[in-house]
């Protein structure tokens, strides 16, 4: 027997167990919780630190917040006789192609994080002759979508933690067009469970995990074959277009999570280096990992079974050459014919080269690599390679500068896993002076320096592609290695 709380249940259910997972039930409310580890979370928007769960010593703490009136309006919509059976709701919005202009605040009960005003009224404007039923449900759902983005915003800006995946549970989640448009408005994927009442489910596996599972790596293995939808048999209705007010909304200011199809970095095309260890047998092939929608454990098996999946369209890929390692510079200052000791001024040239290497190092503190374990400096490609080889450990990694001229990919990621070396490029955006890892990507993460690209997969998985085999591998950043 176990007794849990009903949203610490559900995130347990959904096995949100890493620091960044989120999760969103939509019931009678909406909840969203971030798992935020070991410290707990004060929040000025409107957010609260919740005791996730505890297992031997060690305690997770939550951050949530909540829509109170989710549910609520669908059911009063339903007693207005707008429609008969809430699963009428999806085809309804998606049989106009916007609101009309109609909006609803969806404030029953005030409105929580972030506006938290109490006395707020619910809301429906922009009635016009030309307003139809489903335009009033399309804007009903609309709202607690909206709703969703107001409290994910809240969540990335307060938080400041890289959010790795999203998981949505609840009565209404089943609804196609709420969940798709919460994707659409997130800018990324959501991952659905066949499963939706995910408290209970939740309670019982602390209950197994208790009596007869001693770790989550056994409950995981045991569990995640029954926990995921089938991809749709259908092809999916067209996506949502976006009523007038839509566009008050920005762009999510903090992108995050590739596609399964774009995922960290593959083995650069031209590698010539991604070769196996010399001398004695290559070190055991572990499992391939799960999709980065299943939990982040390396040793879980493979699935036939696969989440259903909300994403946006994913932009065209850019690749980039890159050029060959200029030569090093060297001062080349020839020793005096005569014995008196003269003084030679720097030529502009020599000057132009030290203002060049003040600058590199500029540009390492501020990528917050200088004088780290794992930083190679100016380190040639094959040296890097060769050294990762010699340690011939699985998660053996350094950063190198990059062999090209390109200010926007000024380092390069080198790791070690399973008999091969993975190159994987560390871009720089000048304009919002971030760093992103791998090519450029839908829904990539971005991070304000080097140092946290290196902590987040010291934490959490990374995963390899092979270019040649388009076979995938995952580690985490166990061993900084330095030429």
């Amino acid at each position: 027997m176990s007794v849990m709380a009903d949203q610490q249940a559900a995130m347990f259910g959904e096995c949100c167990f890493d620091v960044g997972d989120v999760k969103i039930t939509m019931g009678t409310g909406t909840f969203m919780d971030i798992n935020t580890g070991v410290k707990p979370h004060t929040s000025l928007a409107g957010l609260y630190p919740l005791v996730g769960w505890k297992i031997g010593s060690d305690v997770v703490y939550l951050a949530e917040g909540n829509a109170a009136d989710t549910g609520t309006a669908i059911k009063w919509a339903q007693e207005l006789e707008l429609f008969s059976d809430v699963t009428e709701t999806s085809d309804m919005a998606y049989s106009v192609s916007d609101s009309d202009g109609v909006c609803f605040v969806p404030s029953f009960s005030g409105l929580q994080a972030p506006l938290n005003d109490p006395r707020a009224c619910a809301s429906l404007m922009g009635l016009k002759p030309s307003t139809t039923k489903s335009h009033l449900v399309r804007a009903i759902l609309e709202s607690v979508a909206f709703r969703n983005k107001q409290l994910y915003e809240t969540m990335l800006k307060e938080t400041h933690i890289p959010i790795t995946q999203i998981r949505v549970d609840g009565g209404v989640s089943s609804n196609d067009f709420v969940t798709q448009l919460t994707a659409d408005l997130f800018g990324r994927k959501l991952v659905r469970p066949q499963h939706l009442e995910m408290s209970s489910l939740g309670a019982a596996f602390v209950a197994g995990l208790a009596v007869v599972m001693r770790n989550l790596e056994i409950l995981l293995t045991s569990v995640f074959p029954f926990r995921f939808c089938p991809p749709p048999s259908k092809q999916c209705p067209s996506l949502p277009k976006p009523s007038p007010r839509l566009n008050k909304w920005g762009p999510t200011p903090c992108a995050q999570q590739p596609t399964d199809d774009d995922e960290y970095e593959l083995c650069d095309q031209n590698d010539n280096f991604c070769h196996k260890p010399p001398g004695g047998p290559p070190p055991p092939r572990l499992p391939k990992p799960l999709p980065r929608e299943s939990p982040k454990l390396p040793v879980l098996p493979r699935q036939d079974m696969k989440p259903r999946q909300f994403e946006s369209n994913s932009l065209p890929v850019m690749h980039t050459e890159q050029k060959p390692c200029p030569k090093a510079f060297s001062l080349d200052l020839k020793r005096p014919k005569i014995p008196l000791p003269q003084f030679t001024p720097p030529k502009p040239a020599e000057r132009g080269n030290a203002a060049a290497e003040n600058g590199s190092t500029d540009q390492d503190k501020d990528a917050d690599v200088y004088n780290k374990p794992w930083f190679a400096s100016a380190c040639d490609r094959k040296t890097a390679d060769d050294a990762l080889l010699r340690s011939n450990k699985d998660g053996a990694f350094m950063v190198r500068k990059s062999s090209g001229q390109d200010v926007r990919q000024p380092y390069t990621l080198v790791v070690f896993y399973n008999g091969r070396v993975y190159n994987i490029p560390i871009r720089f955006m000048p304009s919002t002076r971030q760093y992103a890892l791998g090519r450029e990507k839908k829904g990539e993460e971005y991070f304000s320096s080097v140092s946290h690209i290196i902590e987040n997969h010291q934490r959490n998985l990374l995963v390899l592609i092979d270019s040649q085999s388009n076979s995938k591998d995952a580690t985490k950043l166990y061993y900084p290695v330095k030429p």
